[in-house]
Formats: C-alpha cells, structure tokens, sequence
C-alpha cells in the first residue's frame, strides 16, 4: 500500500512539473521591457499583455520589484487566463513622487502563473516572466552617458562603430563627438578613428559613426574612447570581440592506424584567435572515444599536437575519425578519413628486449665474415703467386 501511495504521489509531482514546464515554454509578455521618463507628481498608467501561447487556462499573480517597487500599482493584483485568449491585457500604474536620484532607476514586474493542485491552489517551480522598466530622472545639470557600440559582422568586413550619447541632463547638448584609439590584447595601438560632430536634445539618445571604419581580423579589442559634449569631458574604456574563437586543424598527418593498439595520432592545428587558447578535445571513430592532452596554442600560432587512440576490437577498414576540439567556450568537430590496418606479427617480449643485442651482434658478425673472406681471397692470391 505504501509503495502504491509513493508511486501516485511520484506520478502527481511528474504531472505538476509536466504542466509547469509547458506553462514556462508557452507563456510570455508583451512588451518585454519599458523606458519612460521621470514626471513629479504625475501617474502614469502601461498597458502590458500575457502572451499564452500554448492556450492554457490559469490564474496569474502580479508583483513588482526592484529599485522603484513601491511606486508600482496595479489595476487587479490577479489576472485570470483563458485558453481561448492568445493575449490577455493588465494594467500598471506608476505614481512618481515630487523627486527621485539623477539617473536611470530599474525595476521589474514579474507575472507568476497560479496552477490547480490536488486539494486546492499551490505554486510549481517555474520560471516566472519579468518585464524590466527604467525610469530616467534627469541630472539638473549638462550630463550624458557615454557608450561604444560594436555591430557585428564578418571578418575582413569594415566594421561599423558608433558612440552613444544618452542625454540624461536638463539642458540640450549642442555639440558632441569623441577620439577612439583600439588596441590589441598586447597593447599596441592598431588604429585612431574620430566621430562627427552632433547635437543631442535633453532626454534623447544621439548616436554618431566614427570614420573611417577599420577592418580587423577575428580577436579580442580594447577601446579607448575620449567623448567629449560642450565643456565636458568623459573617457572610457571598454573590450570588443571580432568574430568567435577559433583553432582550426589544418592537417591530419596520422591517416593510417593499426589494428589491436594504442596509435599516435598527428595533426596540425593553427589559432586563428589573436590570444592564446587552452584547448582539450577527443578523437572519436565509431561512438568510441578517446580524450587528448590538454595544449595550447598562442595567438596566430601553428603546431603539431599529438593524440593517442586505442583500435582494440576494430576490424581493418576505413573509417571516419572526427577531431573535436573544446576552447573558450566553443565546440567544434572535424572530420578526417582513415584506414585501420591488419597488426603484423609482434616479436616475444624477450626476444624485443633483446632485439639490439642480437643487431650488435649480427654486425660484428657480418664484419668477421667480411674479414674472413678478405684472408681466404688474399691466400689463395698468393699461393697462385708462388706457383707461377
């Protein structure tokens, strides 16, 4: 009886982690996020929707929290989902007070889905959507943040940087740029690039494009930025990336294993990152696996790396060996033919470890054999001589 209970009781939580988990794939919000700026004394009402994608029928409670919680209200503290409304609409009211710090204050409203247990209402584990609003309250003065932004995009492709100016004073700025300088992981400067000068109203965002766009090759980058907006000055520092890490194995040099042993397995492989990398991996033919020495590589570097993999129970043949690499957080597989090749015949033990005796000893033998030919060839010369 007790393992019947336990087993219904196991069958219910499976069924309520079930549910939860469909309800956390198949619910959202809408918008996912919020700006708005400080008003004194002012209300300000949003309107935000639950996405119930997966068309279920639920009770949701709303909360707020973070820096400004406790001027967060809403309309009705519940809301209540029906499977036939692919959106289902709930109102925030904001009510600022007369003042709050210069500066951008964050928040969050969470919506926490309310499911049916077995005698009443119980929460699931989940993981309950948020929507993040930022209230901006402007400084009482000229001031702007300053920001880099780095758009991705190929290698060998110019790449597009902006600086960002967030106008989070009182006063409009009438003129603003800024002198970038990049470097690379060793510290030397690669390049100087400028930005054209613009004019940001007061709480608006100004973006300008520095000239001219330089081409850079896949690595890591460190930006110095020296902004500048009226009379003010402001210099930051931030890193960048190009592209992903990446190693890449240029040659299988092993292209030939044999059966029934533990192979040595070369290959060439280049970092085309412009840091050093610390790699680890495994050879892999037919689901079995073999891991390899951890090594590194340095920047722009090319080396021979050595792998070990074991053919014991593998018939001769050919067969695909894939390579894969593991490195700053990337995975990547490379897949190279081989060909297994029958064993021949091993020597005994013994018979191994004396294997450079007996060469010594075959030499010196050979040599006597020589010397013995060379003494019989010159007596018979000379007894020839003697007779004539």
């Amino acid at each position: 009886m007790r393992i019947m209970n336990k087993s219904r009781g196991m069958c219910l939580l499976i069924a309520f982690f079930l549910l939860s988990t469909v309800l956390v794939h198949g619910l959202g919000v809408s918008p996912g996020k919020k700006t708005i700026n400080f008003q004194p004394n002012t209300s300000i009402e949003l309107e935000f929707n639950i996405i119930n994608s997966e068309k279920n029928t639920f009770e949701a409670s709303l909360s707020a929290s973070g820096d400004f919680a406790d001027i967060i209200f809403f309309e009705n503290q519940t809301v209540m989902v029906h499977s036939d409304n692919y959106r289902t609409p709930f109102k925030v009211l904001l009510r600022f007070p007369s003042e709050m710090e210069p500066g951008i204050h964050r928040g969050r409203i969470e919506v926490n889905p309310i499911l049916p247990g077995p005698a009443d209402k119980m929460f699931v584990a989940y993981i309950a959507p948020q929507i993040p609003i930022s209230v901006r309250v402007p400084y009482p003065f000229k001031y702007a943040d300053v920001s880099l932004v780095v758009l991705r995009v190929d290698e060998g492709t110019p790449v597009p940087i902006f600086v960002e100016f967030d106008n989070m004073g009182s006063e409009d700025i009438l003129r603003a740029g800024a002198e970038i300088e990049l470097y690379d992981p060793d510290e030397e400067l690669i390049t100087s690039i400028s930005t054209p000068e613009i004019s940001v109203n007061k709480q608006a965002l100004g973006k300008t494009r520095a000239q001219p766009s330089p081409i850079l090759r896949r690595g890591l980058y460190r930006a110095v930025v020296k902004a500048y907006y009226d009379e003010f000055d402001k210099t930051i520092e931030t890193n960048f990336t190009i592209g992903e890490p990446l190693v890449r194995i240029k040659e299988l040099i092993t292209r030939e294993l044999t059966q029934d042993e533990v192979n040595k397995v070369l290959f060439k492989a280049y970092n085309e990152w412009n840091t050093e990398l610390l790699i680890n991996g495994f050879l892999e033919i037919n689901q079995r696996q073999s891991e390899m020495p951890v090594f590194k590589l340095d920047k722009n570097e090319e080396k021979e790396v050595t792998g070990f993999f074991d053919t014991t129970g593998l018939v001769p043949g050919n067969y695909n060996m894939s390579i894969t690499l593991i490195y700053a957080d990337q995975v990547r597989t490379h897949t190279f033919s081989v060909t297994i090749t029958k064993k021949i015949g091993v020597l005994p033990e013994k018979l191994r470890k004396l294997w450079p005796v007996l060469v010594i000893l075959g030499v010196i033998i050979i040599i006597i054999l020589i010397f013995l030919v060379f003494l019989i060839i010159k007596k018979r010369k000379l007894h020839r001589e003697r007779n004539l």
